[in-house]
C-alpha cells in the first residue's frame, strides 16, 4: 500500500491542479454552435429549436442541470460538467490499465499523459459531450473489472445518454463485459437509464425527434459531417495531427508502436485483448465516420493508444530503461503544455472574433462564417450573419464588401485583405482569419 499511494496521489493532485488552472486561466464562454445550443437545452430542452440539436444529448443536459443551481450561466454548468468529467477519465483510464495488468507504474505514467496532454485541457473547456461520455464509459468499464455488472450497466447506458456516437465503442465495451458479468444485472440498469433518457426526449418533442434524427444523420455524412466519402481536398486525419503541435509526432510515436506491438501483446497478455479491440474500433471508427476538423474525437484514440503503447512497446526492454523513456515523454509532454497554455489566448478564436468585430468594425455590415453562425447572431446583433455553407448568399455578399472569417490563411498574392488573426488557444480550437475582398477592413 505504501509503493501504491505515492502515485495514485500525485495524478490526483495533478488533475487538480490542471484542473484549477483551467478555471483561472479561461473564462466560461462557448466557443461554438454546438456548445451554443447545449447551454439553451439546460434551460429549455428542444431538439427541433436546436436546444440543443440532435441527438439531444439528454444525459448531458441532465448532468448540467444537477450543477446548474451553483452556477451563473448555464455554459457555466456544461463546462463545469465537461472539466471535472474529462479530467476524471485520465484517472480512470489508469485504474482500468492497472486493474488489466497489475502496472501500477505504467498506470501512472498513462494518467499522466493524458493530463497534460493539451487537447485533453481543451476537450474540458469546451462543455461538448466528448469527454463526460469518455469518462461514463470507463467508469462503467472499472464497474464491471471490480464485478459491479449493475453499476456498470447504469453507467453504460448513461454514457450512451450523454455522447450518443460513442455507440460503436460502447457496444463493443459492452460484449466485453456481458462475456465475464451476468447479462441481466447489466442490461436491466442499462435499459431503465435508456428508457429515461427516450420518455425524456419523447415529452419534449414526440415523434418529430425521429424524423430530426433522420435528417441529420443523412446531413452528417452526406454534407456537413465530414465523413470520409464527403471530405474536401486537404481535410484528412494527417492534417489534422499537423494542428496539434508537438502532440500530433507523440500521437503518431504511440499508435504507431503500439499497432505494431500488438499481436505480441494479443499473446502473451490475454487480459488486455478487450483493450485492444477498442483501440481498433476507435481507430477505425475516428478515420471513417469523424470530422477531422474536429481534433476532440481523437480522445478515446488517444485514451487507449497510450495504454495500448505502454502495454506492448516496452516488452523487450528492462523497468529502468522503460521507466526513462516514459519519464521523458512526460516531460516533452509537460513543457508543450505549459508552453501552449502560457502564450496562447485565453478566448476560443471565435469569442476573439466577437469581440474584435464589437470593438473595430461599425454594423449595420454583414459577416460570412462557416464557423458558429448562431453564435455570431446571438452575440453581434448589428450584423448581418451569412452561413458559408450557402454558397451562392455568401459570394453575393463577398462582392458586395463583407467581411468573411475563415479557418483558411489566406494566400498574400490573393486580392483578399487580411484585417487579422484569430489563434487557437489550445491544440483543439481551429484559428480564424478574418478578411475582406477589395475593400479595406475598417
Amino acid at each position: 500500500m505504501t509503493t501504491r499511494y505515492p502515485f495514485r496521489a500525485t495524478v490526483v493532485a495533478v488533475a487538480v491542479m490542471v484542473g484549477c488552472w483551467l478555471l483561472w486561466r479561461y473564462p466560461a464562454l462557448p466557443g461554438s454552435d454546438d456548445a451554443l445550443y447545449l447551454a439553451r437545452g439546460v434551460t429549455h430542452f428542444d431538439v427541433l429549436s436546436f436546444a440543443p440539436n440532435f441527438p439531444g444529448y439528454p444525459g448531458l443536459i441532465w448532468l448540467a442541470r444537477f450543477f446548474a443551481p451553483w452556477s451563473q450561466t448555464p455554459f457555466q454548468a456544461l463546462m463545469a460538467v465537461s472539466l471535472v468529467l474529462t479530467l476524471t477519465s485520465a484517472i480512470l483510464a489508469g485504474a482500468i490499465y492497472r486493474r488489466l495488468t497489475g502496472d501500477e507504474e505504467g498506470a501512472f505514467f498513462l494518467s499522466l499523459l493524458l493530463l497534460l496532454d493539451p487537447l485533453w485541457s481543451e476537450v474540458a473547456l469546451s462543455g461538448l459531450s466528448d469527454g463526460p461520455g469518455l469518462c461514463l464509459l470507463l467508469a462503467a468499464w472499472l464497474a464491471a473489472l471490480y464485478r459491479r455488472p449493475a453499476l456498470a450497466g447504469a453507467l453504460w447506458g448513461l454514457a450512451l445518454c450523454v455522447r450518443p456516437s460513442y455507440g460503436v465503442l460502447a457496444l463493443v465495451l459492452a460484449g466485453a463485459i456481458l462475456h465475464r458479468a451476468s447479462a441481466r444485472r447489466f442490461v436491466i440498469p442499462a435499459a431503465l437509464v435508456g428508457l429515461v433518457a427516450l420518455l425524456f426526449v419523447w415529452s419534449a418533442n414526440g415523434v418529430a425527434y425521429f424524423l430530426e434524427g433522420w435528417r441529420f444523420f443523412i446531413g452528417h455524412f452526406t454534407i456537413w459531417g465530414d465523413a470520409v466519402g464527403e471530405r474536401g481536398q486537404g481535410v484528412s486525419w494527417f492534417s489534422a495531427f499537423s494542428r496539434a503541435g508537438v502532440s500530433g509526432p507523440l500521437w503518431g510515436l504511440m499508435l504507431i508502436s503500439g499497432l505494431i506491438a500488438t499481436p505480441s501483446l494479443y499473446r502473451r497478455r490475454p487480459a488486455m485483448r478487450p483493450w485492444l479491440l477498442l483501440t481498433v474500433v476507435a481507430v477505425l471508427w475516428c478515420a471513417l465516420a469523424q470530422n477531422p476538423r474536429h481534433l476532440r474525437h481523437l480522445i478515446p484514440v488517444i485514451a487507449l493508444g497510450w495504454g495500448l503503447f505502454i502495454s506492448a512497446g516496452f516488452q523487450s526492454i528492462r523497468q529502468r530503461e522503460r521507466r526513462a523513456i516514459l519519464t521523458l515523454l512526460v516531460t516533452i509532454q509537460g513543457i508543450h503544455y505549459a508552453s501552449v497554455s502560457l502564450k496562447g489566448s485565453t478566448l476560443p478564436p471565435i469569442q476573439q472574433a466577437i469581440r474584435w468585430l464589437g470593438h473595430h468594425s461599425s454594423p449595420p455590415a454583414q459577416l460570412v462564417s462557416h464557423h458558429a453562425p448562431d453564435l455570431l447572431r446571438q452575440q453581434l446583433p448589428g450584423y448581418g450573419i451569412i452561413d458559408g455553407y450557402y454558397s451562392g448568399d455568401a459570394e453575393l455578399a463577398m462582392r458586395d464588401g463583407a467581411l468573411r472569417l475563415t479557418s483558411t490563411r489566406p494566400h498574400p498574392e490573393t486580392s483578399v485583405n487580411l484585417c487579422t488573426h484569430f489563434p487557437a488557444r489550445l491544440p483543439g480550437d481551429t484559428p480564424l482569419w478574418l478578411i475582406r475582398r477589395h475593400k479595406a477592413c475598417h
